[in-house]
Formats: structure tokens, sequence, C-alpha cells
């Protein structure tokens, strides 16, 4: 969902920040970011918790039976953090939606709370199954 300030231009230049985001994490990542054509959503926010991530993950996981793993990217940036959200089949196959795109969603923000931070220790990928 576009929020009213973003244009179709600001969602489709979002793609390309998103293969930067999983290629700078290196070279595993390659595959994801080579299937990114485009993803679902495009958010921007002041913050991200670890409640709003595990709702997202349950909501689309009740509603595709295919997702058997949520993968959580982050990315250190200047004023705050990129995070990616998409997900995975068994076969750790992105799951696409209708209309061919990633589900899934990059969002931009200034602060995660600390339990997110804690889930992270760290790292830059979480997988949650």
């Amino acid at each position: 969902m576009l929020d009213e300030e973003e244009s179709e231009d600001d969602v489709l230049s979002t793609v390309e920040d998103i293969k930067q985001v999983i290629q700078d994490l290196g070279p595993v990542f390659a595959a994801i970011a080579a299937a990114f054509t485009s993803v679902t959503e495009a958010m921007r926010s002041k913050s991200i918790s670890y409640d709003e991530v595990m709702k997202y993950s349950i909501t689309h996981k009740d509603d595709s039976p295919a997702i058997a793993k949520c993968a959580l990217l982050k990315k250190a940036v200047e004023d705050g953090f990129e995070i990616v959200q998409i997900f995975l089949d068994k076969n750790n196959q992105l799951i696409l939606d209708n209309r061919g795109r990633p589900l899934g969603y990059k969002k931009k923000v200034a602060h995660m709370d600390d339990e997110l931070l804690h889930l992270f220790k760290g790292n830059d990928l979480i997988i949650v199954e």
C-alpha cells in the first residue's frame, strides 16, 4: 500500500534499493536479489517492533499455506535501518503474489524495538519457521 506522499516511481525505485540491500549482505543473498522484480509493499515508518513483524508473518502464513519461512533482513543506514521481510516455501524459494512479485515489504525505519534488536543479535538476517 502506498503512502499518500509516495508515487509509483517511488515504489519502483525501492525495488533497486531492495536488490542493493540484499546484495550488500553478501553473495548468499544474490539469488534472492536476482528474483526481485518488485515487492508487494513499500513503506516508510518511524519504528518497527517485534510484534509488528510477527503479526505480519502470521497473517500472511495463514493466507498462504505455501509459506514455510519468513526471512527478515536489515541494513543499517544513515538515519536508521532498512528492513526487508519476504516469505519462502519449504524449498527456500520466494513466495510470489498473484502478480508475480515477491510477497513482502521493504520498510525504512528510524528505530527497532529492543525485542527485535535482540532477535537480530548482531546479524543482518533472521529466518523464522
